[in-house]
């Protein structure tokens, strides 16, 4: 599996982003709160959708949220296989949204590592 984060894996139709907001299952794994809903498989869509969130209220500036925007969705990419492989077999549909809610920039290594520990816990949820 290539690991690459295209378009159409990207969450971002406004029904879509409701829905998932109102209706999906909350984790938490410092410093990512994420929400998962679940659904069918359809052919036309990827089996998991992401969307990335990192509050103004923590990062004033655009420049510092869209630097830990690009560190997240690179761990994200990096580590997205194993979750993908799993909703694929099971025939499920995931829309995840990673919300970051560290007060301070972390760094990538740490990033990685939490991303990795939060996949898994998604894998483990929907195996």
């Amino acid at each position: 599996m290539k690991a690459t984060f295209k378009k159409n894996e990207r969450l971002c139709g406004k029904k879509q982003i409701a829905e998932l907001f109102g209706c999906g299952n909350s984790e938490f794994v410092y410093p990512f709160k994420m929400l998962i809903l679940e659904d069918e498989l359809k052919e036309s869509e990827p089996s998991v959708q992401v969307l990335i969130s990192v509050p103004k209220k923590y990062f004033r500036k655009a420049y510092q949220r869209n630097s830990m925007k690009r560190l997240i969705r690179e761990a994200y990419r990096d580590n997205k296989s194993g979750l993908v492989l799993a909703c694929e077999s099971k025939k499920i549909q995931l829309q995840i949204a990673l919300i970051y809610v560290a007060k301070e920039a972390l760094d990538y290594v740490y990033i990685e590592k939490k991303m990795k520990e939060a996949l898994q816990r998604i894998t483990k949820l929907y195996e």
